[in-house]
C-alpha cells in the first residue's frame, strides 16, 4: 500500500507540472515555488517619444542708451583791451605772442588767462586774470635801473 500511495503521488506530481507544461507548449519538469514573473510590457524606453532638448530663449535685458555727454556751450567771447605805458610793448597771453599795445584781443569769459607786456629794458608786467565784459588793462610798466 505504501508502494500504491507513493507512485501515486509521484505520477500526480509528474501529471500537474506536465500538464502545466503541455498547456503552453513546453515540456517542464519541476515544481514552481512561486509563479513565474508577469512580463506587462517592454521596457519603457521602447515606448519612449523623442524630445528635443528645449532652448529657452531669455530676452536681452533691457538696453538703457547712455545718457549724452555733458553738453558744454561754448563760452561766450569777450573782448580784452590792452594798452600800456609806454606804447608798443609786447604782449603774451599764455605764453602766446599776440602783438603789441594798444591791442584788443577776443578771450573765452571765465577762463583764466595769464597776460605778460614786456618791452626791452622795462621790467615785465605780469598777471593772471579772470576776463569779464568788456574789460581794460593799461599797465605803467617801470624802466629797468641800471
Amino acid at each position: 500500500m505504501k508502494k500504491i500511495l507513493i507512485i501515486t503521488l509521484i505520477m500526480l506530481v509528474v501529471f500537474l507540472t506536465s500538464g502545466l507544461a503541455l498547456a503552453r507548449g513546453h515540456w517542464h519538469f519541476g515544481v514552481f515555488i512561486a509563479p513565474p514573473p508577469i512580463w506587462i510590457g517592454p521596457p519603457a524606453i521602447i515606448y519612449r517619444e523623442y524630445h528635443p532638448p528645449v532652448y529657452y530663449y531669455l530676452p536681452p535685458p533691457p538696453y538703457y542708451y547712455p545718457s549724452p555727454p555733458p553738453y558744454y556751450s561754448t563760452p561766450a567771447k569777450i573782448r580784452l583791451d590792452i594798452s600800456s605805458i609806454p606804447e608798443s610793448c609786447d604782449v603774451e597771453i599764455d605764453g602766446i605772442y599776440q602783438g603789441l599795445t594798444p591791442i584788443t584781443i577776443e578771450l573765452n569769459q571765465g577762463i583764466p588767462v595769464k597776460v605778460k607786456i614786456s618791452k626791452p629794458g622795462y621790467i615785465p608786467w605780469e598777471k593772471t586774470i579772470l576776463p569779464r565784459s568788456d574789460m581794460r588793462i593799461s599797465p605803467e610798466l617801470e624802466k629797468k635801473s641800471n
